[in-house]
């Protein structure tokens, strides 16, 4: 058979293809909705919480030699205009890996003035991103809500209220897209009362205390349990998350110290740093597997490189080797965020590095471990292209009044349904500042559904003329190994 003819079948087979993925598209679309990605038990998604000031996930999987399955960003919220941004570009890049994307949401404002609105606002969001590069989400409101060195630690009634209010819009909007994680920091030194930079807050009123009081002694002490006063409710949590950052030995934090032989596993039991037993089942035990959700574990180690002692591979592949093994025998772990970058800690006083691939032989170290492992490296998302530059951002509802009982963000509604789109590489306005296209045409549902007939036929076309160029653009971005 000649190469003409062989051309010829494949061009054939290749529109055949095209124009059934755009007749079942749809269809495609409700059976992602209905079948969120989720972890396989035991092999947990990986990925980097970076620095994204300096760093992307490209460059990380660049450094490390291998794909990852999830990338973290924090976020401020309400949304503003540079945090838009931030979301759409971290699902840009979640999308150039088929990574899962990791939010954390820090609030700005005092919990009690969160609103529906701002929720409906993020929902809409995060459910336009889904539809138009499969993202998955994973939204961690307010972590580390049971520390005292952010604005919302220790609140736990009004943190409980706003928590319920953006999972109840972001179920309403993403659905299985979209999973709330409920994120406290690990539980030893709790109230942590002596912890360096602690946030002076207004004095909490006589009901968060007799909410924090578990052991009903009428004080906030190291025997009440440090995770059930805020557990906003089964109905609201989709998985449960857990801060565990290793920051050395107590009495010598930010000294190079190698963790001790079971460290991590003491900690997954609740045995590691809080002296006398206090009879309480573990975090794994009574969130994870006690409920049936699954669990991200967001950690790292460690390196002073002012101090003398292990170097940082003794270190961190102690911490990591410890944490994948101890994942293999909980199969409810289903995400592990690896702290990626370099700052200056309060309980140091001076810059350390937690990352690991800033260094080449703890990268190569890192990949090798990973790669021989049961974690799941990825791709997690199957997506094609970028958001539609054409398209713009959301008008929000009318903005919604703070509660003023102190209860938190208001009522539960569910969402408007309402969404958007807006390519991550343009300068188009955030959330509230423009009407959707389909609006300023006056396009009504039936309008929208025969131009979208008619947009599908030419997309095939268009898409079999781009095919072959796109396939070396591809080739040319994306390193070997990807």
């Amino acid at each position: 058979m000649r190469p003409a003819h062989r051309l010829t079948r494949r061009t054939t087979a290749l529109v055949a293809g095209l124009l059934a993925a755009t007749l079942t598209a749809t269809a495609a679309s409700a059976a992602l909705a209905a079948e969120p990605v989720q972890p396989e038990p035991g092999a947990p998604w990986f990925g980097p919480e970076l620095d994204w000031e300096v760093d992307d996930g490209l460059a990380f999987a660049d450094r490390l030699g291998s794909r990852v399955s999830l990338l973290s960003r924090p976020l401020t919220y309400p949304l503003d205009s540079a945090a838009w941004v931030e979301l759409r570009d971290l699902a840009g890049q979640s999308a150039d890996l088929g990574a899962v994307s990791v939010v954390s949401l820090y609030p700005e404002v005092p919990l009690d003035r969160l609103t529906r609105a701002d929720a409906q606002v993020l929902a809409r969001e995060l459910a336009e991103l889904s539809d138009r590069l499969g993202s998955r989400w994973l939204v961690r409101f307010a972590p580390e809500m049971n520390g005292t060195w952010y604005s919302w630690g220790q609140r736990p009634r009004a943190y409980k209220q706003a928590f319920r209010t953006v999972a109840t819009e972001v179920h309403a909007a993403a659905g299985d897209q979209a999973s709330m994680v409920w994120a406290p920091n690990y539980g030893a030194g709790y109230p942590f009362g002596g912890a360096l930079g602690r946030v002076e807050q207004t004095p909490r009123s006589r009901v968060e205390q007799r909410e924090l009081d578990t052991n009903y002694n009428q004080r906030l002490d190291p025997r009440d349990d440090p995770y059930l006063a805020y557990y906003p409710g089964d109905r609201h949590v989709d998985w449960v998350g857990l801060s565990m950052y290793r920051f050395g030995v107590d009495a010598q934090l930010g000294t190079n110290t190698l963790p001790g032989p079971r460290e991590v596993e003491q900690r997954l039991r609740d045995e590691y740093g809080y002296g006398d037993d206090l009879g309480r089942p573990s975090f794994y035990e009574r969130f994870a597997e006690g409920r049936d959700q699954p669990m991200l574990i967001s950690t790292s180690a460690l390196y002073n490189p002012g101090d003398s002692g292990p170097s940082p591979l003794e270190i961190k592949q102690s911490w990591w080797r410890q944490l994948v093994g101890a994942a293999a025998e909980r199969p409810l772990v289903g995400a592990i965020a690896w702290l990626e970058l370099a700052r200056v800690e309060p309980e140091v006083g001076e810059r350390v590095e937690w990352g690991a691939t800033g260094r080449p032989a703890v990268a190569a170290a890192m990949r090798a471990d990973l790669l021989d492992s049961a974690i799941d490296l990825g791709p997690v998302i199957e997506v094609d292209g970028r958001l539609d530059p054409e398209l713009t951002a959301p008008e929000p509802e009318d903005a919604e009044e703070p509660t003023t009982d102190g209860t938190g963000a208001g009522e539960e509604a569910p969402s408007d349904g309402s969404t958007s789109g807006v390519s991550a590489d343009t300068d188009e306005a955030p959330p509230g500042t423009q009407q959707t296209t389909a609006e300023q045409l006056g396009l009504g549902d039936d309008a929208l559904a025969g131009a979208a007939v008619g947009a599908a036929a030419g997309a095939v076309a268009v898409m079999l003329a781009f095919f072959v160029a796109w396939r070396q653009r591809r080739r040319r971005m994306r390193p070997p190994w990807l």
